[in-house]
């Protein structure tokens, strides 16, 4: 049992507990500087509060950014389907506007078939990237059965789409060694046609050289016995 006394008389009154003799100012000091570290404390969280909740509204702001990028990602992605619902019409409208999305990036003086084939191909990576929110399956330089077409390629191949491109340029062709090409590829491409229905004839025509468009859409469009041939001119855009 621990009994507490206190002694008042000459001096500092003291606290006997337990054996042990403190004066009442020691401990009325000790008591003090504790309230301070405590007052210390509160102050400092006081101080910190504002910037404990900046930071809390900083990471809601930055969260509620990120939902409506979402939500505008989504609603350009449902507009884009709404007015394209086929996906094909998607592509042809990439290819009508080739020359004014990636014509700037071509030399027309030094272009190649090449040259409008890697521009396509970005462009509709990039476009379609966001027309069906994900990676398109692309692939360049489809192969050809080889018992029909002796090693022949198609130039693009959307899987997924059901489509087929075949790009040519006029600069280095004429419209006559054009339609004479797409036609033998139009006769290897029918032993392909499982792979797509719609072929898309790209005519990259950046110096208009082209004497008559419309009839050279007339002339290469159509049912070609396994798969629609649609023909897109650019920068003439003429389509069907």
């Amino acid at each position: 049992m621990t009994i507490a006394t206190i002694g008042i008389g000459y001096g500092h009154p003291r606290v006997i507990a337990g054996g042990l003799s403190v004066t009442v100012g020691a401990a009325w000091v000790s008591i003090q500087r504790q309230q301070q570290v405590i007052m210390r404390d509160v102050n400092l969280l006081k101080q910190l509060r504002p910037q404990i909740e900046e930071s809390q509204q900083v990471s809601e702001f930055r969260q509620d950014i990120s939902n409506h990028l979402q939500t505008i990602q989504q609603t350009q992605q449902a507009i884009t389907q709404k007015l394209f619902p086929d996906p094909i019409s998607k592509i042809i409208e990439i290819c009508q506007q080739f020359h004014d999305l990636a014509g700037q990036q071509l030399n027309i003086e030094k272009v190649t078939e090449k040259d409008v084939q890697n521009a396509l191909e970005q462009l509709l990576r990039r476009e379609l990237r966001r027309y069906q929110s994900g990676e398109p399956d692309i692939r360049r330089e489809y192969p050809v059965p080889q018992t029909y077409s002796h090693g022949c390629f198609i130039d693009f191949l959307l899987v997924g789409c059901g489509c087929a491109i075949e790009v040519k340029q006029v600069r280095a062709k004429s419209q006559k060694e054009i339609v004479k090409d797409l036609a033998i590829d139009f006769e290897v491409y029918r032993n392909a046609s499982h792979r797509f229905h719609t072929l898309i004839c790209f005519i990259y025509d950046p110096e208009c050289k082209l004497i008559n468009p419309a009839g050279l859409i007339n002339d290469l469009s159509g049912d070609r016995g396994g798969f629609q041939v649609r023909t897109v001119i650019s920068p003439y855009g003429a389509t069907n």
